[in-house]
Order: C-alpha cells, then structure tokens, then sequence
C-alpha cells in the first residue's frame, strides 16, 4: 500500500470503499523510508555512465545531418 507501484495497481473503486489495517504500524516509518530508498553502488553507477555515453553517441548521430 506504501510502495507506490503496489498502490497504482488498486482501482480507484476499491480505495474509495477499503479501510486498511497496519499491523505492526510501528514500524510504518521504517517501511516508508525503505520504499523510498534506493541504494546505488559503483557497478550500478558504472552501468549508468556507460547508458549515458551510448545515449549520447546515439543522440549525436541521429541530430548530424540536421
């Protein structure tokens, strides 16, 4: 339910007529935070450099002959 792609899934007649319950509502903090993070590394970081730079070769090629 916190997690926006789970959210979009639930039909808008259901969010109208639902009453949701949190068990453990506690720790609802902590599950907000976790949906919301997004952890990055150096490979991941590597992998996106190298996307931007075969984008950019791309774009370029594609915009010479304007």
């Amino acid at each position: 339910m916190i997690d926006p792609n789970i959210s979009s899934n639930l039909h808008k007649e259901h969010r109208k007529e639902s009453v949701v319950v949190f068990d453990e509502a506690h720790n609802i903090d902590d599950v907000c935070i976790e949906a919301y993070t997004v952890r990055l590394n150096k490979p991941l970081l590597m992998e996106a450099s190298n996307n931007i730079d075969k984008l950019s070769k791309k774009v370029q090629e594609s915009t010479k002959d304007i």
